[in-house]
């Protein structure tokens, strides 16, 4: 892209975050303070160029979707289908662009194919990950930690079944209301006298580690190829220096 003139980075795009960040966004806790500040809303984050700023001047868009993605729409030029690594079927589409985001794409990935072949393994782990998820959130461990959960919230003035029905409520604008922040405390408050984090976690742990077991070959496969990519995504970084 800069020898076609622009300027396109992601300078920050893989820092590393401390742990208690991870867990915020995979199980959406936080403290109540923050909560009583903040409700469900995210704090403000400054611009960490994760993305570039797209060219005003139509012409120049134009010129810059063109070179970025071959395509002056900027949309893709095809799509592929994408197979499961355990039975071979048909579990979406990849879209494939023209441009400089192909010529990356080949750089690293070394053809399209291999590119297809990534996308499908992580969405292909992703689907497990998440049915396991589901499978977890009906063990009897639970199922009794929500009912906890949510006789705790009842005697603080709200009534919801579960975490996830409370912070995906409409909460009113603008947000957060006071009565959203109050919730929000709430909510957390009674995560934590009901160790939601706990009991959800390891609820997860035994499901994860049982689906682990039954796809381990197909699972190791995928991280032998990750590992290669790494290590020459590495390699290509290590020469730009």
């Amino acid at each position: 892209m800069r020898k076609l003139g622009f300027e396109y980075g992601f300078e920050n795009m893989f820092q590393v975050q401390p742990a208690e960040f991870t867990i915020n966004r995979r199980y959406i806790t936080f403290s109540p303070e923050r909560a009583r500040a903040h409700g469900y809303t995210s704090e403000d984050t400054p611009n960490d160029n994760r993305e570039p700023l797209l060219p005003s001047n139509e012409s120049e868009l134009k010129r810059f979707l063109i070179a970025l993605t071959g395509n002056e729409s900027g949309n893709p030029i095809s799509t592929a289908p994408l197979l499961s690594p355990a039975t071979g079927e048909q579990i979406g589409t990849q879209s494939l662009s023209a441009g400089c985001q192909n010529d990356a794409i080949r750089n690293l990935f070394g053809s399209s194919e291999s590119y297809r072949t990534y996308t499908a393994n992580d969405l292909w782990a992703q689907n497990l990950q998440l049915a396991s998820s589901d499978d977890a959130q009906s063990s009897s461990e639970v199922l009794e930690m929500y009912k906890n959960w949510s006789r705790c919230m009842v005697a603080k003035g709200f009534n919801f079944s579960q975490p996830s029905e409370s912070q995906g409520f409409g909460w009113p604008m603008p947000r957060p209301s006071a009565t959203e922040k109050k919730a929000a405390e709430a909510d957390m408050t009674c995560r934590i006298s009901s160790h939601y984090l706990d009991v959800l976690a390891q609820s997860e742990f035994e499901t994860q580690t049982k689906v682990v077991e039954k796809f381990a070959l197909q699972l190791n496969e995928i991280k032998t190829f990750r590992e290669e990519l790494e290590a020459r995504a590495i390699e290509i970084v290590s020469s730009k220096k």
